[in-house]
Protein backbone atom coordinates (compact mmCIF):
# COMPACT_ATOMS: atom_id res chain seq x y z
CA UNK A 1 0.00 0.00 0.00
CA UNK A 2 1.54 3.61 -1.00
CA UNK A 3 1.17 5.84 1.90
CA UNK A 4 1.08 9.77 1.57
CA UNK A 5 3.93 11.68 0.85
CA UNK A 6 5.91 13.09 4.08
CA UNK A 7 7.77 15.79 2.46
CA UNK A 8 5.89 18.60 3.91
CA UNK A 9 6.67 16.65 7.44
CA UNK A 10 10.47 16.73 6.75
CA UNK A 11 10.40 20.30 5.52
CA UNK A 12 8.59 21.58 8.82
CA UNK A 13 10.71 19.31 10.99
CA UNK A 14 13.91 20.25 9.44
CA UNK A 15 13.16 24.00 10.22
CA UNK A 16 12.84 23.44 13.68
CA UNK A 17 15.69 21.70 14.06
CA UNK A 18 17.21 24.43 12.42
CA UNK A 19 16.23 27.03 14.44
CA UNK A 20 16.08 24.87 17.37
CA UNK A 21 19.85 25.14 18.10
CA UNK A 22 19.97 28.81 17.91
CA UNK A 23 20.90 29.90 21.62
CA UNK A 24 17.85 32.66 22.46
CA UNK A 25 15.09 30.82 21.70
CA UNK A 26 13.85 29.10 25.15
CA UNK A 27 11.49 26.27 25.95
CA UNK A 28 9.32 28.48 27.58
CA UNK A 29 8.04 29.99 23.61
CA UNK A 30 7.20 26.06 22.93
CA UNK A 31 4.12 27.05 25.37
CA UNK A 32 0.90 28.75 24.74
CA UNK A 33 0.32 32.44 25.91
CA UNK A 34 -1.55 31.78 29.37
CA UNK A 35 -5.28 32.31 29.79
CA UNK A 36 -5.99 33.14 26.14
CA UNK A 37 -8.50 31.79 23.55
CA UNK A 38 -9.08 28.79 25.96
CA UNK A 39 -12.52 28.42 24.83
CA UNK A 40 -11.04 28.31 20.88
CA UNK A 41 -8.62 25.61 22.57
CA UNK A 42 -11.36 23.68 23.93
CA UNK A 43 -13.23 23.70 20.57
CA UNK A 44 -9.96 22.42 18.67
CA UNK A 45 -9.94 19.52 21.10
CA UNK A 46 -13.32 18.83 20.67
CA UNK A 47 -12.91 18.53 16.92
CA UNK A 48 -10.44 16.50 17.38
CA UNK A 49 -11.63 14.29 19.18
CA UNK A 50 -14.78 14.19 16.84
CA UNK A 51 -12.48 13.24 13.85
CA UNK A 52 -10.59 10.61 15.70
CA UNK A 53 -13.49 9.07 16.33
CA UNK A 54 -14.88 9.24 12.85
CA UNK A 55 -11.38 7.78 10.79
CA UNK A 56 -12.08 5.12 13.30
CA UNK A 57 -15.29 4.66 11.99
CA UNK A 58 -14.60 5.04 8.42
CA UNK A 59 -11.33 2.79 9.02
CA UNK A 60 -13.08 0.11 11.32
CA UNK A 61 -16.76 0.04 10.75
CA UNK A 62 -17.12 -0.76 14.57
CA UNK A 63 -15.29 -3.73 14.67
CA UNK A 64 -11.62 -5.18 14.34
CA UNK A 65 -11.22 -5.16 10.28
CA UNK A 66 -7.72 -6.05 9.52
CA UNK A 67 -8.30 -6.72 5.94
CA UNK A 68 -9.40 -3.42 5.68
CA UNK A 69 -7.57 -0.31 3.64
CA UNK A 70 -5.86 1.52 6.29
CA UNK A 71 -5.15 4.85 4.26
CA UNK A 72 -6.79 6.83 5.69
CA UNK A 73 -6.02 6.07 9.09
CA UNK A 74 -2.59 6.54 8.62
CA UNK A 75 -3.31 9.52 6.43
CA UNK A 76 -5.17 11.29 9.74
CA UNK A 77 -2.02 9.77 11.92
CA UNK A 78 0.86 11.75 9.23
CA UNK A 79 -1.38 14.66 9.44
CA UNK A 80 -1.23 14.91 13.30
CA UNK A 81 2.25 14.84 13.30
CA UNK A 82 3.13 17.55 10.33
CA UNK A 83 0.35 19.91 12.17
CA UNK A 84 2.32 19.44 15.29
CA UNK A 85 5.25 20.80 13.76
CA UNK A 86 4.18 23.50 12.04
CA UNK A 87 2.47 24.22 14.98
CA UNK A 88 6.33 24.35 17.15
CA UNK A 89 8.52 25.34 14.47
CA UNK A 90 6.34 28.63 14.31
CA UNK A 91 7.05 29.08 17.72
CA UNK A 92 10.63 28.94 17.75
CA UNK A 93 10.38 31.37 14.93
CA UNK A 94 8.31 33.36 17.15
CA UNK A 95 10.24 33.30 20.14
CA UNK A 96 13.21 34.15 17.49
CA UNK A 97 12.21 37.18 16.29
CA UNK A 98 11.14 38.25 19.86
CA UNK A 99 14.23 37.95 21.21
CA UNK A 100 15.96 39.71 18.50
CA UNK A 101 13.32 42.89 18.76
CA UNK A 102 14.33 42.56 22.97
CA UNK A 103 17.76 42.87 22.18
CA UNK A 104 16.96 45.92 20.49
CA UNK A 105 15.16 47.27 22.82
CA UNK A 106 17.52 46.46 25.58
CA UNK A 107 20.59 48.46 23.21
CA UNK A 108 18.34 51.43 22.86
CA UNK A 109 17.44 52.01 26.78
CA UNK A 110 20.86 50.81 27.67
CA UNK A 111 19.28 48.05 30.36
CA UNK A 112 21.78 44.73 31.63
CA UNK A 113 21.01 41.89 29.43
CA UNK A 114 19.71 39.95 32.60
CA UNK A 115 16.52 41.21 32.58
CA UNK A 116 15.79 40.33 28.92
CA UNK A 117 13.95 36.96 30.53
CA UNK A 118 11.68 38.75 32.44
CA UNK A 119 10.97 40.89 29.31
CA UNK A 120 10.29 37.94 26.92
CA UNK A 121 7.98 36.28 29.89
CA UNK A 122 6.30 39.46 29.94
CA UNK A 123 5.89 39.07 25.90
CA UNK A 124 4.19 35.68 26.65
CA UNK A 125 1.74 37.18 28.48
CA UNK A 126 3.19 35.59 32.25
CA UNK A 127 3.26 37.91 34.99
CA UNK A 128 6.73 38.56 36.22
CA UNK A 129 7.33 38.94 40.12
CA UNK A 130 10.26 40.01 41.84
CA UNK A 131 10.95 36.52 43.57
CA UNK A 132 11.05 34.83 40.42
CA UNK A 133 13.16 37.53 38.65
CA UNK A 134 15.42 37.14 41.92
CA UNK A 135 15.98 33.41 41.68
CA UNK A 136 16.33 33.27 37.58
CA UNK A 137 18.73 35.87 37.13
CA UNK A 138 20.74 35.13 40.34
CA UNK A 139 20.96 38.70 41.51
CA UNK A 140 20.89 40.18 44.67
CA UNK A 141 17.70 41.33 46.34
CA UNK A 142 18.86 45.44 46.19
CA UNK A 143 19.59 44.79 42.15
CA UNK A 144 15.91 42.71 41.66
CA UNK A 145 14.45 45.61 42.97
CA UNK A 146 16.33 48.49 40.94
CA UNK A 147 16.28 46.09 37.57
CA UNK A 148 12.31 46.62 38.16
CA UNK A 149 12.22 49.88 39.03
CA UNK A 150 13.79 50.32 36.15
CA UNK A 151 12.04 48.32 33.74
CA UNK A 152 8.96 50.79 35.40
CA UNK A 153 10.75 53.64 34.66
CA UNK A 154 11.17 52.95 31.21
CA UNK A 155 7.38 52.04 30.38
CA UNK A 156 8.82 48.32 29.53
CA UNK A 157 6.70 46.39 32.83
CA UNK A 158 3.64 47.84 34.02
CA UNK A 159 3.20 47.59 38.15
CA UNK A 160 0.67 45.64 39.90
CA UNK A 161 -0.18 45.59 43.62
CA UNK A 162 1.65 46.35 46.17
CA UNK A 163 3.80 44.85 48.91
CA UNK A 164 4.79 41.02 48.48
CA UNK A 165 1.54 40.69 45.85
CA UNK A 166 3.04 42.99 43.47
CA UNK A 167 3.62 41.31 39.58
CA UNK A 168 4.34 43.32 36.44
CA UNK A 169 2.82 43.07 32.95
CA UNK A 170 3.79 44.10 29.25
CA UNK A 171 4.26 47.85 29.03
CA UNK A 172 3.68 49.54 25.35
CA UNK A 173 6.69 48.31 23.99
CA UNK A 174 6.18 44.72 24.99
CA UNK A 175 2.88 45.22 23.94
CA UNK A 176 3.12 46.46 20.64
CA UNK A 177 6.18 43.46 20.11
CA UNK A 178 3.32 41.14 20.86
CA UNK A 179 1.21 42.81 18.52
CA UNK A 180 3.80 42.21 15.86
CA UNK A 181 3.88 38.17 17.24
CA UNK A 182 0.07 38.06 16.21
CA UNK A 183 0.26 40.06 12.90
CA UNK A 184 3.22 38.09 11.45
CA UNK A 185 1.91 34.73 12.61
CA UNK A 186 1.25 32.72 9.19
CA UNK A 187 -2.02 30.18 9.41
CA UNK A 188 -0.75 26.16 9.17
CA UNK A 189 -1.02 24.51 6.20
CA UNK A 190 -3.22 21.52 6.47
CA UNK A 191 -1.31 19.07 3.89
CA UNK A 192 -4.61 16.79 3.73
CA UNK A 193 -7.22 19.57 3.11
CA UNK A 194 -9.38 17.05 1.82
CA UNK A 195 -9.76 14.81 5.01
CA UNK A 196 -12.28 16.62 6.93
CA UNK A 197 -14.50 17.13 4.29
CA UNK A 198 -14.06 13.20 3.67
CA UNK A 199 -14.81 12.93 7.63
CA UNK A 200 -17.74 14.29 7.78
CA UNK A 201 -19.56 12.01 5.73
CA UNK A 202 -20.82 9.10 7.12
CA UNK A 203 -19.14 5.82 7.32
CA UNK A 204 -20.58 3.44 5.12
Amino acid sequence: MRTPSGDGYENAAGELDRLGGQRHVQARALADIPGVNEQVKGRKAQTLTEDYYAVLAHTGHGSWQPRDDAHLWLTFNLRAHHMQAQTVARRVRDADATWIELDQLIATHNLPERVIDAMFDAVLGYRVRRATYLKRAEVTDQTATRDLATLTAEGILTPHGNGRGRYYTAGEPLSQIQERRRARRAPLRDPYPWMRAKLNHPAA
